[in-house]
C-alpha cells in the first residue's frame, strides 16, 4: 500500500486540488505541521518503508530515483522471508 504523507501543502482542501490536478490515485494525508512533528520530515521527500506490524524498515530522504526506491522495497521483502 502506497500512503502519500504530503509536506508541501498546508490543508487538506489544497491537498485535494493537487490530487486532482496531478491525477494521484493514491491516499494523501496532510498538513504539514503535524507531519513534521510526528514523523520527523523536516526533508522532502522523505519514503518510510514500514511493515505489516508498522516497524520502519528503512527510510529514504530525498529523491534517490525510482530504482534506489524499488532496491529498498526488495532488500525490505527479503528481510521478510
Amino acid at each position: 500500500m502506497l500512503i502519500d504523507v504530503s509536506g508541501n501543502v498546508d490543508t487538506a482542501s489544497l491537498l485535494e486540488k493537487v490530487m486532482d490536478k496531478e491525477q494521484l490515485n493514491w491516499r494523501s494525508i496532510a498538513p504539514r505541521e503535524m507531519i513534521v512533528s510526528n514523523w520527523n520530515a523536516g526533508v522532502t521527500p522523505a519514503y518510510d518503508l514500514i511493515d505489516a506490524e508498522g516497524t520502519t524498515r528503512r527510510r529514504v530522504n530525498g529523491n534517490p530515483g525510482q530504482s534506489a526506491i524499488e532496491k529498498a522495497v526488495e532488500r525490505c521483502l527479503d528481510e521478510l522471508k
